[in-house]
């Protein structure tokens, strides 16, 4: 198997991406697409999509996203459950529809 690494340049300001493509027989097997932007406290929200899922050893063709974004810290687990349902309510269904592309 031969893996490839691509950094990709990102017109978002602030971002970083790179790309990983295992490849066999030139073939493409499996890839992951990252993008990071870190904040001065060290932390990285970061958009990543994955081809492939990792079950009991083996990949599995299971084409998914992540989205990690640093948030302010919740004193009432009452504000955060809605905001997690505003996230859901208005960005969710767009990401969705992007997703299924």
């Amino acid at each position: 198997m031969r893996r490839a690494l691509s950094r990709v340049d990102v017109a978002i300001s602030d971002w970083r991406g790179m790309t990983r493509a295992d490849y066999e027989n030139g073939r493409l097997e499996r890839y992951s697409i990252v993008y990071l932007r870190k904040h001065v406290d060290g932390w990285y929200d970061e958009i990543r999509y994955d081809s492939h899922d990792r079950t009991r050893g083996r990949n599995q063709v299971a084409p998914h996203f992540h989205i990690k974004v640093r948030s302010s810290f919740k004193s009432d687990t009452g504000l955060a459950e809605q905001e997690i349902r505003d996230i859901i309510e208005v960005e969710v269904e767009r990401i969705l529809a992007i997703a299924r592309q």
